[in-house]
């Protein structure tokens, strides 16, 4: 563990609000370079590395929000798969295999080749819960798109 590292004073708040010592980062384009320059050690935390300096940020919950969902139609109108808008203002497509909800019902999943999580903000997660269905069954939530089923994993 490596406790040299100092922290940013910067704050990432549970809605992905990014805070330098209590005031709000507004500057896209300071956020675009923090996002392109942050890493997470080993240890879960997350950095802001810029050559040789690196500091310590404070999140609250994740750095990425999803912000949007969008279905991508394939041919025939068919629906071929979701793409996410994320904070950083990229987009990527869902990986619906590693959707989870936590306790407070707050959906997440995983981005950036799986290497990060991101949390669905509220408007997201209302766009996309009108293709989330409910399996009484198995007692699940999940997705059916081509024709296959997706669980929604549930964890503390």
């Amino acid at each position: 563990m490596d406790n040299d590292i100092p922290p940013c004073d910067i704050r990432i708040d549970k809605n992905g609000v990014w805070y330098y010592q209590d005031a709000e980062i507004i500057r896209q384009d300071i956020l675009e370079m923090f996002y392109n320059s942050m890493e997470k050690d080993d240890e879960g935390r997350y950095l802001i590395r810029m050559g040789e300096e690196v500091c310590a940020l404070e999140v609250e919950d994740t750095p990425w929000i999803v912000k949007g969902v969008d279905l991508v139609s394939g041919p025939g109108d068919n629906p071929s798969h979701f793409n996410i808008r994320l904070s950083d203002n990229s987009v990527e497509v869902l990986n619906l295999e590693e959707l989870w909800m936590n306790s407070e019902n707050v959906l997440y999943c995983k981005i950036k080749e799986g290497k990060y999580h991101a949390r669905f903000s509220r408007p997201a997660y209302y766009e996309f819960a009108k293709y989330i269905q409910f399996d009484e069954m198995r007692h699940q939530y999940f997705v059916a798109i081509n024709r296959k089923k997706y669980g929604i994993k549930l964890k503390s």
